[in-house]
């Protein structure tokens, strides 16, 4: 008798450490900083100097406000152009009101800067978006062979069960992001592989579309 209460005693034990481990991998606050890294991977704006500072921009620049603002532009912007061409009489309907800080954000650090005479910072700005186009939205073609860290692929797919509230086994993320790396370099070793095209047939793709591209800048 007591050896099985003991062997109950030690599974509660193990069932217990499980479900905080699972509580700390689900933690709104968690999930969004695994994502933050993976980005920050992607991006590698580490390997980058700011104009301003002369000094390489910190690993994950891409939380910096001014950043996530010029990513929150950019992506609103390409959404409503594909919304305006498919269903312009829904363009009114689907983005909703835009958030005002970000575009008030960029400009004012534009406009300080001038008055300033702070050439620096205007090139960072200006080196921000570059970023930005090149790494995340659209790569150029020369650009698109870069090799793309492991940390990357295995924090964006890690990132992605958590955000379904699934606490993947480590096989999991490592099969997933192997399939993310061969998505993203099988285009790149066939150079007559073509992606599929999006197909927004009905309002409702429409408003899916507009909703998974414009989504609102992640906060930290």
């Amino acid at each position: 008798m007591s050896s099985k209460r003991s062997v109950k005693r030690s599974q509660a034990s193990r069932d217990s450490q499980e479900i905080k481990a699972a509580a700390r991998l689900l933690d709104p606050a968690f999930v969004r900083d695994l994502r933050a890294k993976a980005i920050s991977y992607l991006v590698g704006a580490d390997k980058d100097k700011a104009p301003s500072t002369k000094a390489r921009f910190p690993k994950r620049v891409t939380e910096d406000p001014l950043f996530q603002a010029i990513c929150y532009l950019r992506r609103r912007f390409e959404a409503e152009q594909k919304v305006a061409k498919e269903f312009p009489e829904l363009l009114n309907d689907i983005p909703g009101p835009e958030e005002p800080e970000p575009a008030k954000l960029l400009a004012e650090t534009f406009t300080n800067a001038v008055r300033r005479g702070d050439i620096g910072r205007l090139n960072d700005i200006v080196k921000l978006c570059g970023l930005h186009e090149t790494k995340i939205f659209r790569p150029p073609k020369e650009r698109q062979s870069d090799p793309r860290r492991w940390h990357y692929y295995a924090g964006i797919v890690a990132w992605r069960f958590l955000n379904e509230a699934i606490v993947p086994t480590k096989k999991q993320v490592k099969e997933a992001a192997l399939r993310e790396r061969a998505i993203v370099e099988l285009p790149v070793c066939n150079p007559g592989w073509k992606p599929k095209e999006v197909r927004i047939d009905t309002p409702g793709d429409a408003r899916r579309y507009y909703e998974a591209h414009a989504a609102r800048p992640a906060r930290s």
